[in-house]
Parts: structure tokens; sequence; C-alpha cells
């Protein structure tokens, strides 16, 4: 049954009590786009000693491979990124032997340069929590649905969908676009994305209301 929380330090809580007696830990972090994913795994990797952050993001297929799927125009779907990637990294680290002196590499996606960076990360043995986020990490969906077993946690951060369609509009606007097409994008790619999230969502552990953190 999953549980509302108002504060971080209720999560970071929880997350130390369900980790103490384990090696590593797996957390997913989801949410709809412009929710703040990647600022409340800032914040939990302050708090949190021997944890590395993986965004799902990092497996965007590149803009030419959406191109010849006919997918560049909505780019941020579940198709359009690489899930069997995502699935071979979460359960290679997930069973990755406490002795080995092998780092699993990582990608990150860079905004900036709307692509992904493959081998950006670095996850050693020594990390206890992973911290992997993602909108699409909770998707009731085929192959997706499949992600949850892996995670020792999962955390979903809710936020208003006016909230959301105005921080995703000012996120196009500060990428240079004019607003006419910062609203068409809104309205024709990340509001779609934003239905999914909410329309097939698996129950988290944890609901985290962000206007109270």
């Amino acid at each position: 049954m999953p549980i509302s929380l108002n504060h971080l330090d209720q999560v970071v809580q929880i997350i130390k009590e369900k980790s103490a007696d384990k090696r590593r830990f797996m957390i997913a972090i989801s949410a709809c786009p412009g929710a703040g994913k990647s600022t409340l795994s800032q914040q939990l990797l302050s708090h949190l000693e021997g944890a590395k952050i993986v965004q799902m993001d990092g497996f965007h297929l590149s803009n030419e491979a959406l191109s010849d799927k006919g997918l560049l125009s909505r780019k941020g779907s579940p198709a359009s990124f690489d899930l069997s990637g995502l699935k071979h990294l979460i359960k290679r680290i997930k069973q990755a032997s406490s002795d080995s002196q092998e780092s699993i590499y990582a990608p990150r996606f860079d905004r900036d340069l709307d692509a992904s960076i493959g081998s950006a990360v670095a996850i050693e043995s020594r990390d206890k929590y992973i911290l992997i986020e993602g909108n699409y990490l909770l998707l009731d969906q085929e192959g997706w649905r499949d992600l949850k077993a892996d995670f020792d946690l999962s955390l979903f951060l809710e936020v208003e969908e006016s909230t959301l369609i105005a921080r995703l509009t000012k996120r196009w606007l500060d990428l240079g676009l004019d607003e006419k097409t910062a609203l068409s994008k809104v309205q024709n790619n990340d509001a779609l994305n934003i239905k999914t999230v909410n329309d097939y969502l698996l129950a988290p552990d944890i609901f985290l209301n962000t206007a109270s953190t």
C-alpha cells in the first residue's frame, strides 16, 4: 500500500531503515515531465553517502534514430527510449558482486546537446544507493512494467499539471524557442507524455508531494 509523504527527510529516513541490511539499494524516482526528478535526485544524493544517479533519459534514442522511426516529434515518449538497454544496465548494477573491481558505466543525457553521452557515470562496487530517475519507471505497459521488480523502493513525485505545463513551457523558451513553437511542443508532445505517466502509473511505495519539500 503506497504511503504519502510531504518532507524529504521522511523519505531519507525510510530509505536508511529499509537499506540497513543491504549491500546495494535500488531506488526508482519517477514523475511526469517537468516535475523535478533531477532536483529531487540531487537532494537525495546529498543525504545518502555512497549514492549515484542513473538517468533513464540517458537511454534516449538518438535524434537520427528517432527521425528514421518517425518519432522525432515524440521524443520523450516511451517508444523513444532504448528500453532493453535500460533493463540490461539496471540488472547489471543490481547483480554486481560486492568484491568486483569492475566499474559499470551509465549514460547521461545532456539537455543542451539534446543527446545522450555514453559511459558518463561510473558505478563502483562501493556505491550502495543507486538513484534511478525517469518518467516511465512505473509505467504499466508491456516491457516497462517489468522494471519495478528490480527496485527496492519506488517513489513518485506529485506535481499539479498546471505547474508542469508552466515549467515545460519555460524550459523550451529558455532553450531559445519562440513562444508559439514552445507551446506547440508542450501541447503536442509533453502534455501527451504527462497523460501517459498518469494513466498508466503502477502504484509506488511512496507518493511525495513536492509542494511541501
